[in-house]
C-alpha cells in the first residue's frame, strides 16, 4: 500500500514538474517583462497608481473589466508589485503558469481516486500534454490573463468538493468558497454553480430524496448563479462579438467542439460521443455515485462555458 502511494505521488509529482517546466520555457523564450495591451488600464491606471498614490479603494478592485469582474487576478496584480517591488510583466506570466499547473493537480489528484494502472498513466499523459502545449499561447504570454486560470481553478475546486461530500464538512465548506472566488473571476463564473445545480435537480429527481447539507448547497449555489448574473456589465461596443441567431450559436458550438480542427468534421461525433453515452447512462440511473456527479457536473460546466 505504501509502495502505491509512493509511486503515485512520485508520478504525479513528475507531471506537474513537467507541465510547468514547459510552461516556464515557454515563457522564457517568448513573453516579455512590459506590460501590454489591457494591462495600461486595468492593472496601472486601476490598480497599480491608485496603490502608489495612497488612493486605492475597494471600488478599484471591485470596477468591472469589460463584461468582467476579475478580483482575484487585480488582487494577484497588487500582491506581485509588493512583494516584487516593481511591476514586472515575467513576474505574472511565472505566477500565472504556477496557478494553471495547480489547476493540473487539483484534476490529477480527483481522478487518481478513480484510475488506477495503466488508465492513470495513460490519462495523466493527456492531461500533462493539453497543459503543457502553448494553446492557449496568449494566456500563457500575458500577465493579465490569471483570470482564465482563476476561472478554472476555483471552478474545479468547488464542483469536485461540494458534490463529492454528502454531509458537512471542512471540504464542503472551502468548496462553497471556492464558488464564491469564482463567481467573481470572470463573469462566466457563476457557470459552476449552474452546473451543480444541474446535478442536484438531477439527483433530485433520481433518488427522491435530499438532505438538510444538499438542500443547503444547492441554495447557495442558486445565490451565487443570481449574483453572478447580477455582476456582470454590458459592453454595447462588444454585441457585434456576440450571435444573434440560434443558427448561428449551434454552428459555433460544433466548430468549437472540433476543436482542434479548424472546420466541422467527424471529429466532433468522436471526441462528444464518450460524453454523451457517460450522460445518457447517468442519467438512467436511480443512485448516482460521488465520482459521476462530479464528472457529470464538469461536462455540463463545459457545456455552459
Amino acid at each position: 500500500m505504501i509502495k502505491n502511494a509512493f509511486r503515485r505521488t512520485l508520478f504525479l509529482s513528475g507531471l506537474v514538474l513537467l507541465i510547468f517546466s514547459a510552461k516556464l520555457c515557454f515563457i522564457n523564450n517568448s513573453a516579455h517583462a512590459l506590460p501590454t495591451w489591457d494591462q495600461w488600464d486595468s492593472e496601472c491606471e486601476i490598480v497599480l497608481r491608485p496603490w502608489l498614490e495612497g488612493r486605492l479603494s475597494a471600488d478599484n478592485i471591485f470596477v468591472s473589466h469589460v463584461e468582467h469582474r476579475i478580483v482575484p487576478t487585480k488582487l494577484t496584480v497588487l500582491g506581485l508589485l509588493i512583494a516584487n517591488g516593481q511591476w514586472d510583466g515575467l513576474v505574472e506570466t511565472t505566477f500565472n503558469a504556477f496557478i494553471h499547473t495547480l489547476s493540473a493537480l487539483v484534476f490529477l489528484l480527483l481522478v487518481q481516486r478513480w484510475l488506477k494502472g495503466g488508465w492513470l498513466v495513460g490519462f495523466g499523459a493527456l492531461v500533462a500534454l493539453l497543459f503543457s502545449l502553448p494553446f492557449d499561447w496568449e494566456n500563457t504570454l500575458i500577465g493579465f490573463q490569471s483570470q482564465f486560470y482563476y476561472l478554472l481553478f476555483f471552478s474545479l475546486l468547488h464542483m469536485s468538493m461540494v458534490l463529492e461530500e454528502d454531509c458537512f464538512s471542512w471540504r464542503w465548506g472551502c468548496g462553497l468558497v471556492a464558488g464564491a472566488l469564482a463567481v467573481v473571476s470572470m463573469a462566466s463564473g457563476f457557470l459552476g454553480s449552474a452546473a451543480v445545480l444541474l446535478v442536484f435537480s438531477h439527483r433530485l429527481v433520481r433518488e427522491r430524496r435530499c438532505t438538510v447539507q444538499q438542500i443547503i448547497t444547492a441554495a447557495v449555489a442558486l445565490v451565487f448563479c443570481i449574483v453572478g448574473w447580477q455582476l456582470k456589465t454590458a459592453v454595447p461596443g462588444h454585441d457585434f462579438l456576440k450571435v444573434h441567431s440560434v443558427g448561428k450559436f449551434v454552428s459555433n458550438v460544433l466548430l468549437l467542439l472540433s476543436w482542434p480542427c479548424s472546420s466541422l468534421s467527424p471529429w466532433t461525433l468522436f471526441v462528444s460521443a464518450p460524453a454523451a453515452v457517460f450522460v445518457y447512462r447517468r442519467v438512467k440511473e436511480t443512485t448516482i455515485s460521488p465520482a459521476n456527479r462530479v464528472l457529470l457536473a464538469l461536462l455540463a460546466w463545459t457545456g455552459l462555458q
